[in-house]
């Protein structure tokens, strides 16, 4: 029996924009670009809502002053990775 080597391609943030704008991928589709991979989100449950408030709430009393502040906001970490807005 012979065995397959799989291929896979991954994705730069500038080519993950690419097809956004290409209509490849929309607002609709829940995913988000992590090291390379075009990953679908889980969605979002009461635990992970609750603490996103508890947490939003801290940084607000504590860092207001300090820093700029966004909840749930989109994020490019680097060249490979782009976290969608929830």
């Amino acid at each position: 029996m012979s065995t397959t080597q799989l291929i896979k391609r991954l994705f730069t943030v500038k080519e993950y924009h690419q097809m956004i704008e290409a209509g490849i991928l929309t607002k609709d589709d829940k995913v988000e670009l992590i090291r390379g991979e075009i990953v679908q989100m889980a969605a979002v449950g009461r635990r992970h809502t609750s603490h996103g408030k508890r947490l939003t709430e801290l940084f607000y009393t504590r860092l207001l002053s300090r820093v700029t502040i966004g909840v749930q906001d989109s994020v490019e970490l680097d060249d490979t990775s782009r976290l969608m807005k929830s």
